[in-house]
């Protein structure tokens, strides 16, 4: 289950023509019923920190702003850990 709230906030990203994807290290099936919940058309399933690293810099590469969310973790620009390090936990 998402959190209270969390779908309205990702409505209102879209509605702000603000693209929101889900990366998840969940299984496909967890994800899909995730992100139908959330609201989210894009996500992907089975996703390593590294590789989320990896999509983050892509977007940037790309000349996109990006912003990450978690329910778990707080992500730093570290370059010894491919642009990323956890530093903390959190809740959202």
């Amino acid at each position: 289950r998402i959190k209270k709230g969390a779908a309205d906030a990702i409505r209102q990203l879209q509605r702000e023509n603000i693209k929101v994807y889900m990366l998840t290290g969940d299984n496909a099936i967890t994800a899909r019923a995730v992100a139908k919940q959330a609201g989210i058309k894009q996500y992907e399933a089975e996703v390593m920190p590294s590789d989320k690293a990896g999509f983050i810099k892509k977007l940037q590469q790309q000349g996109h702003v990006v912003a990450m969310a978690g329910d778990c973790c707080r992500y730093h620009e570290h370059p010894a850990n491919g642009g990323f390090l956890h530093k903390k936990s959190f809740r959202l």
